[in-house]
């Protein structure tokens, strides 16, 4: 098995491993692959609601496409 990181400071807070591990489940919709990774709550989110998030051209992307897992100091 793959380790994993949940940031100490990731909002929302879920029970279990939802939203923790690049690939799996997104909280929200339970879609995968949660590949985009939410700068501001920490957590993996799939690619129709980091799209959703990222609904502003003008503004800086919070969802950003990842390749692999994050470790702690890559999610800072």
């Amino acid at each position: 098995m793959t380790e994993h990181f949940k940031h100490p400071q990731r909002y929302p807070i879920h029970p279990g491993e939802k939203g923790t591990v690049y690939g799996g489940v997104w909280t929200r919709c339970d879609t995968a692959p949660a590949n985009y990774f939410n700068i501001h709550t920490r957590g993996y989110y799939c690619r129709e609601c980091a799209a959703g998030i990222n609904w502003n051209p003008k503004e800086p992307l919070v969802c950003v496409p990842v390749k692999a897992g994050l470790d702690r100091d890559e999610m800072v």
